[in-house]
C-alpha cells in the first residue's frame, strides 16, 4: 500500500513486476511446492510486494486444491493498477 500511485500513468516498480512474473511462472508451471516453500525468501521482490502473507495464502490453498484436477492455469486478468498493485487472477483447471 505504501507504493500506491494515483497519477494517470504510474510506473510499475521493478520489484512488483518481478514478483508478479515469478508468481505467474510458478502458477503456470503448477509448482505448488515452490509457492508453499518460503515464497517470502525465494521470490524476487516478495518482502516488499507481500510484507504479510494473508493476501498470498489463498492462492497457495487454491493451487494445492486444484492439483487433484490438473489442467492449464489461465490468467484471465493481468497487468497492474496504481503502479504496484498486480491485477493477476488465476483460473485453475
Amino acid at each position: 500500500m505504501r507504493a500506491f500511485d494515483s497519477r494517470p500513468d504510474p510506473v510499475t516498480p521493478s520489484w512488483a513486476a518481478e514478483f508478479d512474473a515469478w508468481a505467474g511462472e510458478v502458477l503456470a508451471g503448477e509448482k505448488v511446492d515452490a509457492l508453499r516453500r518460503l515464497h517470502r525468501n525465494r521470490a524476487p521482490g516478495a518482502r516488499i510486494a507481500l510484507p504479510t502473507p494473508e493476501h498470498f495464502v489463498p492462492v497457495i490453498v487454491a493451487a494445492g486444491a486444484s492439483s487433484a484436477r490438473p489442467g492449464p492455469v489461465k490468467f484471465p486478468i493481468s497487468g497492474f493498477a496504481h503502479g504496484s498493485f498486480t491485477r493477476r487472477s488465476a483460473q485453475f483447471g
